[in-house]
């Protein structure tokens, strides 16, 4: 991607920020909007719209919501303030031959902005940023540097360097994986900063139980259970239908599964189904492949703990299907890429030996065994926000790539000239699956989409075909 195609930055949220927004996204440009306030304005200020707006709102395809939450009025005057008596008036239908709008409209501000931002939102998923204050910004020659005070704390935001870098950290990966990406950015800032040796959190989620999927896991094993006794063939069948959001089709898991606990494991972390796999691959790779090799997989693990409790059996699962294969993988193959030498303090093998003894009632639960060890020496101020902050992912905002900034890159990954070059993928399924994405993310999903352009582009890069 060039520099032509990173955003460009409005800076304010206010009735011109978010109108100029609109304008941008409605010509096909990528936008992105920085508030500094943490909600939009609460003052009934700037109550008239008048035509010349209306025509420009209306170019942008966004008045009808504006009129439908306003006011209409056909006659502007003036009022003696102590009499309370007119002293004059002017009917706007006077400009009845000159444009679509020969009248105004009374709404405050604080009632505009949300139908604006709720419009901008609709088009553009993400845009509006509150609370990011501009604090500085450096000009060059590719575009303009930010520096944004965040909810996270300062960040600096160049529109393209991801893009710009994308190749590199494929590469890096040594392998295709839907993970690595917050790592490798990690690593590089780290490298860039002058360092040569990070500290890692890795770990601590499986062995303190800071997942909060720990509760789906065992809801969809309940759902399993009940659901034993019904043909999957049959009831299966209802759930999985193409047209049907992938998040819902792997549902169909949980009915008629042989071991609750594995279909589980299956219903939230496989991306695809198999016969979705099976149609994606090209025929050399798909008619070829192994049939149920991820809940093989997962039940070759599973059987090792079977005796265990639930939650003994989740962060067994998630240790050694989660962390040791992809999340430890990517992290040592991305650090390596910046000569960076990464420890996972949580995994050194002493704290490892005497924590998996204590019975998962009292070790696994939201990191409350950590955060109590740690009372002794975290100041007051940080312990107080890490008990009551929510657990967050270090997750990049894919979504907004994929559909905005890295559009094009991804449409180019998936062209026919371009699969039909490596062989890995077959063009038709991808097409389609790309095509529904556009229309309708959610029923996709980013991850599955990522997946495929990662793994297209790293067949490219290391020259992979069948």
């Amino acid at each position: 991607m060039t520099t032509s195609h990173a955003p460009v930055a409005v800076i304010g949220g206010g009735p011109i920020g978010l109108i100029t927004a609109l304008g941008l996204v409605a010509h096909g440009v990528p936008t992105v909007v920085f508030e500094a306030d943490a909600e939009l304005s609460t003052d009934t200020k700037a109550g008239t719209v008048l035509t010349r707006t209306l025509e420009v709102l209306d170019r942008y395809g966004a008045v009808e919501p504006v009129l439908e939450a306003s006011l209409r009025i056909d006659e502007i005057g003036e009022l003696d303030r102590a009499t309370g008596q007119s002293t004059g008036s002017v009917l706007t239908s006077a400009l009845i031959e000159e444009t679509r709008f020969p009248f105004v409209i009374n709404i405050p501000q604080h009632e505009l902005e949300p139908v604006l931002a709720d419009e901008l939102e609709r088009r553009a998923p993400g845009t509006l940023r509150l609370r990011h204050r501009l604090e500085d910004f450096t000009e060059h020659a590719g575009g303009v540097t930010l520096h944004l005070s965040t909810p996270d704390g300062p960040v600096t935001l160049e529109a393209s360097r991801v893009a710009a870098d994308l190749d590199h950290a494929i590469w890096a990966l040594d392998q295709p994986s839907v993970d690595g990406l917050n790592s490798y950015w990690i690593s590089k800032l780290a490298a860039e900063a002058g360092f040569k040796v990070a500290l890692s959190g890795q770990g601590g989620d499986e062995l303190f139980g800071g997942y909060p999927s720990l509760a789906w896991f065992g809801r969809f094993t309940a759902v399993a259970r009940w659901a034993r006794p019904l043909p999957a063939t049959l009831f299966g069948r209802v759930l999985d239908r193409p047209a049907l959001p992938f998040r819902w089709r792997k549902l169909s898991y949980l009915i008629g599964a042989d071991d609750p606990f594995v279909a589980s494991q299956m219903a939230v972390k496989i991306l695809f189904l198999d016969r979705d796999v099976a149609g994606l691959l090209s025929p050399a790779l798909g008619q070829n492949g192994h049939h149920a090799e991820a809940e093989r997989h997962l039940s070759h693990w599973s059987r090792l703990v079977e005796q265990e409790d639930l939650l003994e059996r989740l962060a067994f699962m998630d240790i050694h299907t989660h962390l040791e294969p992809r999340l430890l993988r990517d992290l040592d193959a991305m650090s390596m890429a910046h000569s960076i030498e990464v420890r996972p303090v949580f995994l050194d093998h002493r704290l490892v030996e005497f924590l998996l003894p204590v019975p998962s009632g009292i070790r696994i639960q939201q990191k409350r065994l950590l955060l109590d060890a740690a009372k002794s020496f975290l100041p007051r101020n940080l312990l107080e926000d890490l008990e009551t902050r929510r657990k967050r992912t270090f997750t990049f905002p894919f979504k907004r790539w994929i559909t905005r900034d890295l559009h094009r890159t991804m449409q180019e990954a998936f062209s026919q000239r371009r699969l039909g070059s490596q062989q890995v993928l077959e063009f038709g399924a991808v097409d389609d699956l790309w095509r529904r994405y556009v229309r309708s993310e959610p029923s996709v999903g980013w991850s599955r989409i990522w997946s495929l352009f990662v793994l297209q582009r790293w067949c490219e890069i290391m020259q992979v075909s069948p």
